[in-house]
């Protein structure tokens, strides 16, 4: 199985340089680029585990996040869990 972690607040891609990965690797925050990042390097022959530990961050970069997600699935054939459909239907109501 493969595992994605999402820890702290949720931040553009602008973040993602040298001089934060100190607060990158303690979990402070959490770029949507490194997210994107390990979703690609997950196994696609294995299931997906997601874990979210974060108060929340920026909307833009939550919602490539989920796009994320959502080409993953297409990609990979593989159905989500039932809470993680309600997570994406939250950000795409019926």
């Amino acid at each position: 199985m493969s595992r994605v972690e999402v820890r702290g607040v949720i931040v553009p891609s602008m973040f993602d340089i040298d001089i934060y990965q100190d607060y990158i690797e303690k979990g402070v925050i959490t770029p949507e680029s490194k997210f994107r990042a390990d979703i690609a390097a997950a196994s696609t022959d294995q299931s997906l585990e997601l874990y979210i530990n974060s108060p929340g961050g920026s909307v833009f970069a939550g919602n490539e996040m989920i796009n994320t997600l959502r080409d993953w699935v297409t990609e990979t054939g593989q159905a989500l869990t039932l809470l993680s459909v309600l997570w994406l239907r939250v950000w795409d109501p019926l």
